[in-house]
């Protein structure tokens, strides 16, 4: 069970965000809609390839993870180790759906939910936030926040 629980809260931070995207708020321009699905894809790609180095690159060096009744995890290369649990636990991909996206030129909060699948199952969904911060003219995940 404590395992279950443990991946439940890993999913809801793993954030991928594919599909149709709703806006509320501050509705985002089509080209800024466009990069956070991008960036999206290349998160899933990145587990794919079950690569933590380059999950850990679409995030920025000071980016923390909170994931349920854990200790938040801060840092690039803390959330490299982070995901690189996961994969070596079995995860093999995530999918997501965005549900509201909206902010500006200069940061982007992404409310969302998403599943994975672990040696071939899926897992039950979950729910998350991301907060994407551009640096050097391209969008990271500056904060992620889970719930189950």
């Amino acid at each position: 069970m404590k395992k279950q629980r443990t991946l439940v809260a890993f999913v809801l931070t793993a954030l991928l965000c594919s599909g149709a995207v709703a806006t509320a708020g501050e509705t985002v321009s089509k080209e800024i809609e466009e990069q956070i699905i991008a960036w999206n894809d290349d998160l899933e790609d990145a587990y794919v390839r079950g690569d933590a180095a380059a999950i850990a690159a679409l995030f920025t060096e000071d980016a923390t993870v909170f994931e349920p009744m854990r200790p938040a995890v801060h840092g690039r290369e803390a959330i490299r180790e982070y995901f690189q649990y996961y994969l070596d636990f079995g995860v093999e991909e995530i999918r997501s759906r965005t549900d509201e996206i909206y902010g500006d030129d200069e940061s982007v909060m992404e409310i969302g939910r998403n599943h994975a699948y672990v040696r071939g199952e899926r897992t039950p969904g979950s729910r998350y936030m991301c907060l994407y911060k551009k640096v050097d003219g391209r969008w990271l995940a500056h904060r992620v926040v889970g719930s189950n």
